[in-house]
């Protein structure tokens, strides 16, 4: 009966070298499939060891996974050494993957309900329930075997509110909010970085998103939140300099300029003292490279979850995250991939805040303060995120001014007022003092 259940085995192996060879293969796999996906039990038990290299953080090859199968005992009963080789020269072009994943994911779910009715037949014949609860059970049955079906899902009837409620406060009462860490901003923003939420941060370039960004992140680490910032703009050099220059109040510019430093500099000890500092009591992570996509920020966060808690992201700049044929055009595309950040901050619990950029309208207008309207593709943001926050300096227009405030505008706030808190900008060293003004609109 096993021989006859609906199967491709081809596309099994080629799945499977695939997730060995390329590394965007493997993240989509992780989340497209499970040991239940492959009808050959051989092909199960290999999944199954790609699985646990993959949520170690581990390196998949062909070495990696013969030896983590080995360990397991696994490797005789999954083919052998010959078997994963196979596998890894009988991988094709990547571009194919997709198709291949939903053959699989169609046999599978064909296999799921064809065993559920046998069992279902089974208990029938058995005849030892009455007709309601045979009826319910027929029918949970013939659920749980549907791709609709997901263990995740909720739903809340008539006799549950209380307890759920109940729930909620506890959970309120004993979860701690992300907090930004300067008064007048936690006290306009109801719910902080919430888990599962995305917040954005925009402005013309120049304005100071980097730079606020960097004083929040400081501000968590000190709070000991995680942290796991994408520096897709800057790079690693830059977005150091910045950390250092905040925490050791040496000037930026000296800190690029730390070439011309002679040996017994006080400035390396305060350096050096830093980012002791940074490696021993900061649940802190950087990736500077450039070519991320959605994919890699998914396998990224399946390796670091295995050893930390990740409360918060950054990506600086957004739209630098990488992926082919995502769209047709830039709004759709963008569109796109908010969604698939709010399914990872719901997976992961986590909050992901995105710097971007607004366009160039606002140059054109008497009040140069940005409006909503002002971010690129807005309609996307505004439809996704939870929380908006627009930034504005008046010298950055006027150069001549002596107002150096960081104007903090709460452009959208789910379930919480608009308004503004201004903040005190030390251009030297990038600090931001909140000043005591706090400006609130309505909801």
């Amino acid at each position: 009966m096993s021989d006859r259940l609906p199967q491709n085995i081809e596309a099994e192996t080629l799945i499977l070298g695939l997730m060995i060879t390329s590394r965007k293969c493997l993240a989509e796999g992780m989340t497209g499939l499970s040991r239940e996906s492959f009808h050959k039990k051989s092909h199960a038990l290999i999944f199954e060891g790609v699985k646990s290299l993959f949520e170690i953080g581990k390196d998949v090859s062909l070495i990696s996974l013969s030896e983590k199968l080995k360990a397991s005992n696994s490797l005789d009963a999954a083919g052998g050494v010959i078997k994963l080789g196979e596998l890894v020269e009988s991988s094709i072009s990547d571009t194919e993957f997709s198709t291949y994943l939903e053959i699989l994911q169609d046999k599978a779910i064909k296999r799921k309900i064809i065993n559920a009715t046998n069992d279902i037949m089974k208990r029938g014949y058995e005849d030892s329930m009455d007709q309601d609860e045979y009826l319910k059970y027929t029918m949970g049955e013939i659920w749980k075997a549907t791709p609709y079906y997901s263990s995740n899902v909720e739903i809340i009837s008539q006799g549950g509110f209380y307890e759920r409620r109940k729930k909620d406060l506890i959970y309120r009462q004993t979860k701690s909010r992300i907090k930004f860490d300067w008064e007048p901003l936690d006290s306009l923003i109801v719910s902080g970085l919430n888990p599962g939420d995305i917040s954005i941060i925009a402005g013309r370039p120049g304005m100071g998103k980097s730079s606020f960004k960097t004083n929040l992140i400081l501000n968590l680490l000190r709070s000991q939140r995680g942290v796991l910032s994408f520096a897709l703009e800057q790079g690693f050099m830059t977005e150091h300099d910045r950390l250092e220059s905040l925490m050791t109040k040496i000037p930026l510019q000296e800190i690029i300029n730390s070439r011309d430093w002679k040996k017994g500099d006080y400035r390396v000890d305060l350096v050096k003292k830093t980012n002791v500092e940074i490696d021993s009591l900061f649940n802190y992570h950087v990736v500077p490279s450039r070519g991320i996509s959605v994919s890699d920020v998914r396998s990224l966060l399946y390796q670091l979850s295995q050893k930390t808690q990740i409360d918060v992201i950054f990506f600086d700049l957004f739209d630098k995250l990488v992926d082919v044929n995502v769209a047709a055009n830039k709004a759709q595309t963008v569109g796109v991939k908010l969604g698939e950040m709010a399914r990872i901050a719901e997976e992961f619990n986590c909050h992901i805040c995105n710097l971007v950029q607004i366009n160039r309208q606002v140059e054109r207008r008497s009040d140069k303060h940005p409006i909503m309207s002002d971010l690129k593709d807005s309609g996307s943001f505004d439809e996704v995120a939870r929380l908006i926050l627009l930034l504005y300096r008046e010298k950055y227009y006027f150069p001549d001014s002596l107002n150096n405030d960081l104007e903090i505008i709460v452009a959208k706030q789910s379930n919480g007022p608009l308004g503004s808190v201004l903040m005190d900008f030390n251009e030297e060293i990038l600090a931001l003092t909140p000043l005591e003004e706090t400006n609130l609109g309505g909801f």
